[in-house]
């Protein structure tokens, strides 16, 4: 067990590596597109300060700082996704459509996981600073004390939202064994379907009904993703919706294995 946990982590590695090479082999594009998401941050940082300064520095009940750490804490779940994800599993639906799939099966290692690490996008990693430098900016100035243990499970509800991010596309994209004409960046219901569901992850709570919040977070609980990490260090929230962000997470991850599992059953390689 340890041996072949130690085995994937050394792959993991590997992939990191080439990653980063093939990126500083094309240093151009690498700066060009980190300039491109910085601008891109720039601009909702922009839209936050208008809106807060437009409604008198209360949103819904939020003030402008709250909003500002609100999108820090988007940015940094939306950016360690397509640093780690996105650029993974939304390829799934190309290779099963024009038989590339077939030199995954045929590696050594788990194919699941293969598909989910093979690319890491290093050019995400000025979001990520630019998120880093915004919650901490707003955390200050709503004059909160540091508190390592609330940091601490303040990152690994961002994890927790990646997971469920990474298992929403994935379990998407598994509808390419069904479908198999499915295009991973043209379809409506796999691509931007996926997207669909994240605009309600990338909102404020407070914007729904009070139905719609607890549907949006017990049944299908795409508010755990931002709104959950976010919370849980400006405000208050339930041990319970914590806890359940945890389990769904299982849960979904069970069926999305057995949606894989089933779509592996049903895949026609390329040369059948």
């Amino acid at each position: 067990m340890i041996k072949s946990i130690k085995k994937y982590i050394t792959i993991y590695y590997m992939f990191v590596r080439s990653s980063l090479i093939k990126e500083m082999e094309r240093r151009g594009n690498f700066i060009l597109m980190s300039i491109t998401t910085s601008f891109l941050n720039l601009y909702f940082l922009f839209y936050y300060l208008v809106l807060a300064e437009r409604l008198d520095n209360n949103f819904l009940g939020w003030s402008k700082n709250e909003l500002l750490f609100f999108l820090g804490t988007e940015i940094l779940c939306h950016a360690t996704f397509m640093a780690t994800c996105f650029y993974n599993v939304f390829t799934l639906p190309d290779h099963v459509r024009t038989g590339s799939f077939d030199f995954l099966l045929i590696k050594p290692v788990n194919t699941r996981f293969l598909l989910s690490t093979r690319n890491f996008n290093f050019s995400t990693f000025s979001q990520v600073l630019f998120g880093i430098a915004l919650t901490s900016y707003s955390y200050w100035k709503l004059g909160f004390t540091f508190s390592l243990p609330k940091l601490l499970l303040y990152i690994i509800l961002i994890l927790n939202s990646v997971m469920i991010m990474y298992l929403i596309g994935f379990t998407l994209m598994c509808l390419a064994f069904y479908f198999t004409k499915i295009s991973a960046y043209g379809s409506v219901l796999p691509y931007r379907g996926f997207f669909a569901i994240y605009w309600f992850a990338r909102r404020p709570e407070n914007i729904f009904s009070p139905q719609v919040i607890q549907i949006l977070t017990y049944i299908c609980p795409v508010l755990l993703i931002v709104n959950l990490p976010c919370k849980w260090m400006i405000r208050t929230t339930s041990p319970i919706t914590i806890i359940w962000a945890f389990i769904f997470s299982i849960i979904f991850f069970v069926l999305s294995q057995v949606l894989w599992k089933k779509g592996l059953q049903k895949y026609e390689s390329a040369s059948s």
